[in-house]
């Protein structure tokens, strides 16, 4: 890694002028706006170690600069003069949320990235320095520095001040006590002024993603509504954004706070989650996660709420959804990929990070069960499917839904008037159920019905489910969308009425506004066949005139005959050229730029963009190493940017070309442009010099932990020289234990060594004896290295004992006691075994193997299944019910779990 700047400020400060003026606090400590100050320090390069003077204070801090994708992998570090000492240096990594392309918070200011932001608490001085691994200089580096304001109602929160009454939501589900955005003061004109359009729909909401601030955790209580508006701050001054980037922010003493504006109940856009914003919430805690684990309280908190947020959504907690990628620079999946995700995601799934920390990320399976244990009950992705009304048939709706727990479920039809026409009901672990639109064995008139399905599970009420279907209404589709000329869209598609033949009037929309109303009168044979009854003439046809760009063209038919809204007959996405403008000064020569060149295993990577005025299709790039040529590549991936620069051209001008072949040492690569049409030379893109890297592997024992029998340890290797996975050696008190391959996924080691790909995680697990092991390992070098490397080493005991419980309770009822409990002995992950004995005598032996989430987060290396449940039958009376969980292994004793006098 090569420095790139060493920088040391010492400026006295003014505010921006985004900033408002402070507020002056009221005379009682009510919540009011609280007016955060941001002020921006020019990092220059200085030699050596400059003295530092005062700033004005500050409580939160980070670097940010003008966005170039030739900067990467930074890593900057800072030190804050604060209650007269200089505090220790802390590192901040480059920031991981992010706005999806194209969005109001990508579209916001102008471009920038930046590092995470670091909260201090109180500071008066501070120095910096900022790694750049491309020894590249960004442009308007800078530190950002965050007043928070401050508020006497503040000190509230010392106490957890009651939450106010515009944060409850009316929902079926219970909702938390979740404290609003005037709570924690934010000044509404600094989203207004970045965007005044307001917050944007996230769409149907699918997935939650989890995150941690990494604003560190060294806060109180009465810290966090500042930290907040400090977030605030920085993410809408210093990232560009329109609001804070989380929906939701949880903090280490299970308070839940309200982060982006629009509703905390409503399907909010964030910046949270680059590439996958779009139909999911982000959630952060607050604090650091990448070795601490996050408190009880935090993660209760972050349970609580998202088991309300996600009945709102009608998702399953331990399941998966679908989200498509749009673009982000540090999106794992390319724009357009369709990624499935647990229902509950890290942020790490999806972008190139290590979000929420690893501590933050082994949470997340107990978050899920203990959501799961919260919901209690409720429908799981409902859907209703209508087969419409026609000549030929009467039509169907055909409703599915799963269950979170077996139970009983009723749907009932409604017409407009309230009046049921029909009702279904069943009892199991999923709904599937079918309306013939038939009351009493009849046809039901043309209009719209309503559906409701209800249900109990465990006799909890799940959240009831409704939509609406039409009967009788426009039924089709839209078949194709194609831009046949510059400036010029076709739409063609078909249409029938449920009830009659006659023609319908079709509308259609160009990215959402009307352009034009026409009837599907032509000729369709294939719809005549495929619908008895109806003729041909229910097609249509027809160009519009569209704006260059891309464009979702929607058809509708007219609902006439039954007076509801327009059906709905599909939606397609088009790219309608336009007349390539000329670019000033390179008329009919192409143009672009070498973004970067990075370098890997016997090969470089080349990205950036081309295109060549006097043609909207793609153009290809020729690649040069040393003055070699290595081939042509065709310039044709998705780059918005471009499009957004260059109107006309649509996206596909971007090049990502990795090109193999290239020994280890320095090398300069350059590619060129290839002209078409009538220029007169194929123009440079750009070059850099790079080094081809070679030597011994690398990487890192991240952790040894002690599980039941013996320890399981993880972490990566990479090789310089390779790649693909190596191998790596695990050695027990100096003696060889295993040999396996590095192939897991770590995109966070992807991320740091580009090319490299992201498996080469390894994990093991050991059986061992009781006692305290050392744990070695060793990455197995390959190519052009000299020796295998220690990559880390660990003392771990391994546990050992007695196995231990309780018993939860023994209830007596007629003739019978049932009992509960749990049990876990140290030495197994299997369920222990347990007895029970009634007045002394034995009774029954039971597994201990029922779930328990409870246990688990207590034990988080046993898992859930060490709970026991029996009912014994027993005569009248008062008996004493004791249980004794059996030792194996290492212990010398049976335990005692609990003995109870019941009657019966």
């Amino acid at each position: 890694m090569r420095r790139a700047i060493t920088a040391v400020l010492s400026l006295a400060l003014v505010p921006t002028a985004l900033v408002a003026a402070p507020v002056i606090a009221a005379p009682t400590p009510a919540p009011h706006p609280v007016s955060a100050k941001l002020y921006h320090v020019a990092l220059a390069a200085l030699p050596g170690a400059a003295a530092v003077e005062s700033t004005a204070s500050f409580a939160m801090l980070g670097l940010s600069w003008a966005r170039d994708p030739g900067v990467s992998n930074v890593q900057a570090n800072v030190r804050v003069h604060s209650h007269g000492v200089w505090t220790d240096w802390s590192a901040l990594s480059k920031s991981d949320s992010g706005a999806d392309g194209g969005s109001p918070d990508d579209a916001n200011g102008v471009p920038r990235d930046g590092t995470e932001p670091l909260w201090v608490g109180s500071a008066d001085g501070v120095q910096a320095s900022f790694v750049s691994s491309t020894g590249r200089t960004p442009r308007d580096l800078r530190i950002d520095l965050v007043d928070p304001g401050t508020s006497r109602a503040d000190a509230t929160f010392s106490h957890s001040p009651s939450v106010s009454s515009a944060a409850v939501a009316h929902a079926d589900a219970v909702q938390p006590q979740i404290f609003t955005r005037a709570d924690w003061g934010a000044d509404e004109s600094l989203r207004l002024g970045a965007c005044p359009s307001g917050p944007e729909n996230a769409g149907a909401i699918k997935v939650a993603f989890v995150h941690h601030t990494v604003t560190g955790n060294g806060y109180t209580p009465a810290d966090v509504p500042a930290i907040i508006r400090s977030i605030y701050a920085f993410h809408v001054q210093s990232e560009g954004w329109c609001d804070v980037g989380y929906n939701f922010l949880v903090d280490q003493f299970g308070r839940v706070f309200e982060g982006r504006y629009g509703g905390i109940d409503q399907a909010v856009l964030g910046a949270h989650t680059g590439g996958f914003n779009t139909g999911s919430f982000g959630v952060a805690m607050i604090g650091t996660f990448d070795t601490v684990t996050p408190p009880q309280a935090m993660t209760d908190a972050l349970s609580r709420l998202l088991a309300w947020k996600l009945s709102l959504a009608y998702l399953n907690p331990e399941s998966q959804e679908t989200l498509t990628s749009a673009a982000f620079d540090q999106n794992r999946f390319a724009p357009g990929t369709a990624v499935r995700f647990n229902v509950i995601s890290g942020h790490r799934d999806a972008d190139l990070t290590a979000c929420p920390g690893n501590a933050g990320y082994a949470v997340l399976p107990f978050v899920r069960q203990a959501v799961f244990a919260t919901m209690t009950a409720g429908f799981a992705d409902p859907k209703a499917q209508v087969s419409p009304r026609a000549l030929s048939s009467n039509g169907s709706v055909h409703v599915t839904a799963g269950e979170l727990q077996a139970g009983d479920w009723q749907l009932n039809v409604t017409d407009a008037s309230g009046n049921i026409v029909q009702s279904q009901g069943g009892t199991g672990s999923s709904v599937d159920a079918t309306w013939d639109m038939t009351a009493n064995g009849s046809p039901v008139p043309v209009g719209l019905y309503t559906l409701t399905l209800t249900g109990q599970q465990a006799g909890v009420d799940a959240r009831a489910w409704t939509t609406t279907v039409q009967v009788g209404g426009v039924f089709g589709g839209v078949d194709a969308v194609t831009a046949p000329a510059i400036g010029a869209l076709d739409v063609k598609g078909w249409a029938l009425h449920g009830s009659d033949d006659a023609p319908v009037n079709v509308r259609v929309t160009v990215s959402g506004s009307t352009v034009g109303t026409l009837p599907a009168d032509l000729s369709r044979p294939d719809v005549a066949a495929a619908h008895a009854g109806y003729g041909a003439g229910h097609g249509f046809d027809q160009t519009f005139a569209a704006a260059p760009g891309f464009h979702t063209v929607c058809g509708y038919g007219i609902n006439d005959e039954v007076g509801g809204p327009d059906a709905l007959l599909g939606c397609i996405g088009v790219t309608v050229p336009g007349a390539p403008p000329v670019l000033t000064g390179r008329a009919a020569d192409p143009v672009g730029l070498l973004d970067r060149v990075q370098a890997g295993p016997t090969q470089v990577r080349l990205i950036g963009w081309t295109l060549d005025p006097e043609t909207i299709a793609p153009i290809s790039i020729a690649v040069y190493v040393d003055a070699t040529f290595m081939g042509y590549y065709v310039a044709a991936s998705g780059r918005p940017d471009v499009a957004a620069a260059h109107p006309g051209y649509g996206l596909a001008h971007g090049f990502d070309q990795i090109v193999g072949g290239v020994v280890p040492g320095s090398h300069r690569v350059c590619a060129y442009a290839i002209n078409v049409g009538n220029g007169t030379t194929n123009p440079t893109l750009g070059c850099a010099v790079v080094s081809v890297p070679t030597g011994n592997p690398t990487g890192h024992v991240d952790a040894v932990l002690p599980v039941p029998g013996g320890v399981v340890a993880w972490g990566w290797a990479t090789d310089p020289d390779a790649a693909h996975a190596i191998a790596v050696h695990i050695y027990v008190d100096g003696h060889f234990a295993s040999a396996l391959t590095a192939n897991q996924l770590r995109p966070d080691v992807g991320a740091a060594f580009p090319l490299y790909g992201n498996a080469h995680g390894f994990a093991v697990a050991l059986t061992l004896g009781t006692g305290t092991h050392s744990i070695c390992a060793y990455a197995i070098n390959v190519g052009g290295g000299s020796s295998n490397v220690n990559i880390g080493c660990s003392s771990v005991p391994v546990l050992a004992g007695n196995p231990f419980g309780h018993l939860d309770a023994a209830i007596g009822n007629a003739g019978s006691v049932a009992l509960w409990g749990w049990a876990i002995d140290p030495d197994i992950a299997t369920p222990a075994a347990v007895h029970v004995y009634v007045d002394g005598v034995f009774s029954r032996a039971l597994a201990a193997n029922l779930a328990r989430p409870d246990v688990a987060r207590a034990f988080p290396a046993y898992g859930a299944a060490h709970g026991y449940a029996t009912q014994i039958p027993l005569t009248h009376g008062t008996h004493r019910v004791c249980t004794y969980a059996l030792n194996v292994r290492a212990g010398t004793t049976n335990t005692p779990l609990g003995c109870l006098a019941v009657k019966t």
